[in-house]
Parts: C-alpha cells; sequence; structure tokens
C-alpha cells in the first residue's frame, strides 16, 4: 500500500486521492503553499529568538527564567518546522488510512463513526491540557513568550478543528469549514501571532535584554 522505505526522505510531498496516500505536493494551492511558508518564516523567527535569548548573560537572578524563555522558542521552533513539513506531507490523512484499515480488518468498521469521535474527543483533550499546561509553564515569563504560547494554542485548537470536520464529525459540532480560503485564514492567524511575538522578544542592546 505505501512505499514506507522512502517515507523519511520524500514525507515533505504526500497527498491523498481516490482512498489513498501518494508521494507528491498535499496542497498546491498557492494560498497552501504560502502558508507552508509562513510556517517556516515563524520556525526561522523562533530560531532567532531562541539563539539571542540563550546568549543572553545570566545574572544568578535570571538565569533560571532565561532559561526557561529560551526553552519556548526552542520548542517552538521544533514545532513549527514539523508543521510546516506535515502542511504538505499530510501525515494527519496517513494516520487516518491506517486506521481505517485497521478498523476493517478488526471487524469494527461499522462503529467506524464512534471510533473516529472517540478519536477526536481524545485529541482535544490532551490537547487541551497540553495548552494549558503550557501556559502555566509561562505565566511569570516575558509577555513574548506568553503571547506565543497563545498563539501555539490557537494553532492547536486549529488542528482540532480539521482533524473533526476531515472526519466529518464537523456536522455533529454545528462547525462547518468548507471554504479553503477561510481554513488558510484562521490558520494564519495563530502563526502570526507567534510571529510577532518572536520579533517582540528578540533581545534588544549591545548586552541583550527580554522585553517584559
Amino acid at each position: 500500500m505505501f512505499d514506507q522505505s522512502a517515507i523519511l526522505f520524500r514525507l515533505p510531498f504526500a497527498a491523498v486521492r481516490g482512498g489513498r496516500w501518494y508521494w507528491e505536493l498535499g496542497d498546491p494551492d498557492l494560498g497552501a503553499v504560502l502558508v507552508t511558508g509562513l510556517y517556516f518564516l515563524v520556525a526561522v523567527a523562533c530560531l532567532l529568538t531562541a539563539r539571542r535569548v540563550a546568549r543572553i548573560p545570566r545574572p544568578p537572578e535570571t538565569s533560571d527564567r532565561l532559561r526557561s524563555e529560551a526553552a519556548v522558542w526552542w520548542i517552538l521552533t521544533m514545532l513549527m518546522f514539523c508543521l510546516g513539513i506535515n502542511k504538505q506531507a499530510d501525515l494527519q490523512s496517513l494516520l487516518t488510512l491506517y486506521g481505517r484499515d485497521a478498523v476493517r480488518q478488526a471487524g469494527l468498521y461499522d462503529v467506524r463513526r464512534i471510533i473516529q469521535g472517540a478519536f477526536i474527543l481524545g485529541i482535544a483533550l490532551a490537547a487541551f491540557f497540553s495548552v494549558a499546561l503550557s501556559l502555566w509553564f509561562v505565566r511569570e515569563l516575558s509577555w513574548p513568550s506568553r503571547a506565543a504560547t497563545a498563539g501555539l494554542g490557537v494553532q492547536v485548537a486549529f488542528v482540532v478543528i480539521r482533524a473533526a470536520s476531515f472526519h466529518h464529525i464537523d456536522r455533529l459540532l454545528g462547525i462547518r469549514i468548507a471554504d479553503l480560503k477561510v481554513n488558510l485564514l484562521l490558520e494564519s492567524i495563530g502563526l502570526v501571532v507567534i510571529l510577532l511575538a518572536a520579533m517582540a522578544a528578540l533581545p534588544k542592546g549591545r548586552n541583550g535584554s527580554v522585553t517584559r
């Protein structure tokens, strides 16, 4: 079904057609390509911020806070890079196809809607608690770190909504995301928040200082 030996080398280019996963550009639409570029732009901004924060002199009284500030931006760098890859790799579709085949083999295809609903609920709960824990972790850090974490929360919410829409659970929730342009706009909100926060967090001055 899949050329698994080539997955690691060709992941950035994949698409689903006719219920199968193919190696090609996942979403060639210009808007989607621009959003993909935005993911990588945000990743670069977070990387620059993380490097600059990590180089700030650390007096004993601020050492722990600066270390936490840098950790936030390193984590955001990795997440934005991975999400940028996934924008075209469409790994959630691959997971769905594997899951569908597994459900069929287990003889549970008739109750697939229940399984899908439980899966989406699990994702939503995990996302909620992860974001809540992240916001608690950054509560005493600089406002750009808090804003970027909130932007990540917006991005996670979008991913959950898209997952629900992908599994047709949007009818149950009363959510309709049918217009691709609206999807891209919603997807860009969290990215723009993180980008602006990263720009604001860049240390100022020769010795560097993080915006509080």
